[in-house]
């Protein structure tokens, strides 16, 4: 039988001293409790060796190895960006906020803080102090067909890590990074 870990309940986070906070395009940020996407559990099963850091972000001292087999239960997460990505508006535009289900208003030459790419064509953004999920209205390089005359363009795309912290055997507590390593198991659909 496989050993479960357990995500430690303490939130300190020795690497990062942000919080969540606002983010601004172009910064670092690092926003704490998310799951990304339409479909996410934060139990995962290990698909290959996965060390396991003293703190969230690199270098980090290893305290651990996760092996193959094993399942890791995490309750505390973080996403983390080394530059959040951005688009600039060129002409006035509505779009549809499906978190809130509203429509606002975006003005030629605002800035957009760009967050994770949600899915099926929907990213989040920030916009009027709060994150929206809208469908693409610009050009974002990665999907096909392009848009014809977008009404913004992407200045650049930032692709977060997502870092999880977890209880392990001979050691308080650890942080692993998302990779190809880790499948998600018993997702919580939205």
């Amino acid at each position: 039988m496989r050993t479960q870990l357990l995500l430690a309940i303490a939130l300190s986070v020795p690497v990062f001293r942000q919080d969540s906070g606002t983010p601004r395009a172009g910064a670092a940020f690092v926003e704490r409790h998310t799951c990304e996407g339409k479909c996410c559990s934060l139990r995962m099963a290990v698909q290959g060796p996965i060390p396991v850091f003293a703190a969230a972000g690199a270098p980090a001292t290893i305290v651990a190895w996760l092996a193959p087999g094993d399942t890791v239960l995490a309750d505390i997460d973080l996403l983390r960006w080394s530059r959040v990505g951005a688009i600039v508006i060129l002409r006035r535009y509505e779009y549809f906020d499906e978190y809130n289900s509203v429509t606002l208003s975006l003005t030629a030459g605002d800035t957009i803080p760009l967050l994770s790419y949600f899915g099926e064509g929907r990213y989040e953004i920030w916009h009027q102090n709060a994150k929206r999920l809208v469908l693409l209205f610009w050009n974002d390089g990665r999907s096909f067909p392009p848009l014809a005359n977008p009404p913004a363009r992407e200045l650049y795309y930032s692709e977060p890590t997502l870092w999880l912290r977890m209880k392990v055997p001979k050691a308080a507590s650890g942080w692993i990074a998302r990779s190809g390593k880790l499948r998600q198991v018993g997702q919580r659909c939205s």
